[in-house]
Protein backbone atom coordinates (compact mmCIF):
# COMPACT_ATOMS: atom_id res chain seq x y z
CA UNK A 1 0.00 0.00 0.00
CA UNK A 2 1.20 3.44 -0.87
CA UNK A 3 1.25 6.48 2.02
CA UNK A 4 -1.45 8.56 1.76
CA UNK A 5 -1.68 12.70 0.70
CA UNK A 6 -1.32 14.80 3.74
CA UNK A 7 -1.80 17.98 2.06
CA UNK A 8 -1.71 19.33 -1.06
CA UNK A 9 -1.88 22.84 -3.25
CA UNK A 10 -2.04 23.74 -6.59
CA UNK A 11 1.40 24.89 -7.91
CA UNK A 12 -0.71 25.74 -11.24
CA UNK A 13 -3.08 25.29 -13.78
CA UNK A 14 -2.48 21.66 -13.79
CA UNK A 15 0.05 20.83 -11.49
CA UNK A 16 -0.27 19.92 -7.70
CA UNK A 17 2.79 20.01 -5.12
CA UNK A 18 1.61 16.77 -2.47
CA UNK A 19 2.95 16.15 0.63
CA UNK A 20 2.52 12.34 1.73
CA UNK A 21 1.88 10.60 5.28
CA UNK A 22 5.44 9.97 4.77
CA UNK A 23 7.25 13.27 4.37
CA UNK A 24 7.92 12.90 0.68
CA UNK A 25 6.71 15.63 -0.94
CA UNK A 26 5.66 14.71 -4.88
CA UNK A 27 4.00 16.96 -7.40
CA UNK A 28 0.82 15.32 -9.81
CA UNK A 29 -0.13 16.62 -12.80
CA UNK A 30 -3.70 16.09 -13.57
CA UNK A 31 -3.48 16.90 -17.35
CA UNK A 32 -4.05 13.59 -18.40
CA UNK A 33 -7.34 13.63 -15.97
CA UNK A 34 -9.08 16.13 -18.36
CA UNK A 35 -10.58 14.79 -20.49
CA UNK A 36 -12.57 12.69 -18.90
CA UNK A 37 -16.62 14.25 -17.86
CA UNK A 38 -15.97 13.77 -14.44
CA UNK A 39 -12.82 16.03 -13.89
CA UNK A 40 -13.90 18.68 -16.12
CA UNK A 41 -13.95 21.28 -13.85
CA UNK A 42 -10.40 21.10 -12.67
CA UNK A 43 -9.87 22.29 -16.38
CA UNK A 44 -10.51 26.09 -14.48
CA UNK A 45 -6.78 26.78 -12.63
CA UNK A 46 -9.25 28.71 -10.04
CA UNK A 47 -11.50 25.25 -9.19
CA UNK A 48 -8.11 23.05 -9.24
CA UNK A 49 -6.81 25.93 -6.40
CA UNK A 50 -9.44 24.32 -4.44
CA UNK A 51 -7.76 20.96 -3.88
CA UNK A 52 -7.44 19.42 -0.34
CA UNK A 53 -6.27 16.08 1.58
CA UNK A 54 -9.29 14.56 2.88
CA UNK A 55 -9.25 10.60 3.56
CA UNK A 56 -5.91 10.46 2.60
CA UNK A 57 -6.65 11.68 -1.07
CA UNK A 58 -7.02 14.68 -3.28
CA UNK A 59 -10.29 16.30 -3.18
CA UNK A 60 -12.37 19.00 -4.95
CA UNK A 61 -15.47 20.72 -3.60
CA UNK A 62 -18.20 19.25 -6.14
CA UNK A 63 -16.93 15.67 -5.28
CA UNK A 64 -14.10 14.87 -7.46
CA UNK A 65 -11.59 12.80 -6.06
CA UNK A 66 -8.73 10.56 -6.96
CA UNK A 67 -7.28 7.08 -5.49
CA UNK A 68 -4.46 7.80 -3.22
CA UNK A 69 -2.43 4.92 -5.14
CA UNK A 70 -3.10 6.64 -8.54
CA UNK A 71 -2.03 9.94 -7.16
CA UNK A 72 1.44 8.46 -5.37
CA UNK A 73 2.02 6.49 -8.70
CA UNK A 74 1.72 8.99 -10.92
CA UNK A 75 3.47 11.36 -9.54
CA UNK A 76 7.32 13.25 -9.52
CA UNK A 77 9.35 13.67 -6.74
CA UNK A 78 9.33 17.23 -5.79
CA UNK A 79 12.76 19.18 -5.43
CA UNK A 80 11.97 19.19 -1.40
CA UNK A 81 11.90 14.84 -1.90
CA UNK A 82 12.57 12.64 0.95
CA UNK A 83 15.20 9.80 -0.60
Amino acid sequence: MNPRVASAQAIDSTRIAVTFTTGEHRVFDVAPYLGFPVFARLRSAAYLACVRAEHGTLCWPGGEDLCPDTVYEQSAQGPCSSP
